[in-house]
């Protein structure tokens, strides 16, 4: 059956008809009494259509990325914040271009400050992760084009987001299917290092002492050692007997017997 467009004529001898508009699907119907057109939800016995994407340039080189994040490590250990880098592709090659930006840690504003043609985006998202926020989406949702999140310095598959923006729909993608030689690295280690390595017998990390009361009375949480010492301070006078050396001596400003220098504070 023919599909029309809006206000294309339709054949008389044909008593109904479907119009495919902006707005959707219409089925036209041509009656005795009158003629209508309503909407549907789909026209039958179509074929189903899927969504897909597909790359057709080169793979962005990896040592356009390895400078992104150079460049945004530059920018972390400055400022403690976020950075832009955007995406171009001329002459059927890919760059970069970096463009007057304002920066914070959870935001970056940038101007296109020399209208270059750009077709995506890299940002860092230090510390945050590689998911996009809602302020990233609403940003990328009118820019068709590719766009990287780096949550590390590092070039690693588990360290970059990638997503291919077409018409508000956002198409996630994995780093290394437009990445050029980016994956993980095995590292390799010196056998002989390990050889010098032997697992210890299981045995209590204590035997006598000292070392046993670390573990009868656990030890507080810092938050609670400062308040402790203030505690202990008031208490001690300028001579005291020592618990570990038994003889009776004077503390220094710290609180350590000059003797043998056990702290006590941890009586």
């Amino acid at each position: 059956m023919k599909i029309y467009k809006p206000k294309q004529r339709i054949p008389e001898d044909e008593s109904y008809a479907y119009i495919t508009a902006k707005g959707g699907h219409y089925l036209f119907k041509r009656g005795e009494l009158f003629n209508a057109c309503v909407k549907i939800d789909e026209i039958p016995n179509l074929p189903e259509q899927e969504e897909f994407l597909e790359l057709k340039t080169p793979k962005i080189p990896f040592e356009l990325i390895e400078q992104t994040l150079a460049f945004f490590q530059k920018v972390y250990d400055k400022y403690g914040t976020e950075a832009m880098v955007l995406l171009t592709y001329e002459d059927k090659k890919w760059g970069l271009y970096v463009p007057l930006q304002e920066v914070s840690g959870t935001s970056v504003n940038y101007k296109n400050d020399e209208n270059r043609r750009v077709v995506g985006s890299i940002h860092s998202h230090p510390g945050f992760g590689v998911n996009p926020s809602g302020t990233d989406e609403l940003d990328e949702e009118t820019f068709d084009g590719i766009h990287m999140i780096a949550s590390s310095f590092i070039p690693l598959p588990e360290t970059l987001s990638a997503f291919v923006v077409a018409n508000g729909r956002r198409f996630r993608v994995k780093p290394g299917s437009i990445i050029e030689g980016l994956q993980r690295k095995e590292l390799v280690v010196n056998e002989e290092w390990l050889k010098k390595v032997k697992k210890e017998n299981d045995r209590p990390y204590w035997n006598e002492g000292r070392d046993r009361r670390l573990f009868d009375e656990p030890r507080p949480a810092e938050s609670e050692v400062e308040f402790d010492k203030e505690e202990k301070e008031a208490e001690l006078d300028d001579e005291d007997l020592c618990p570990h050396c038994g003889e009776k001596t004077e503390v220094n400003d710290e609180y350590m017997c000059r003797r043998c220098g056990y702290s006590m504070l941890e009586v």
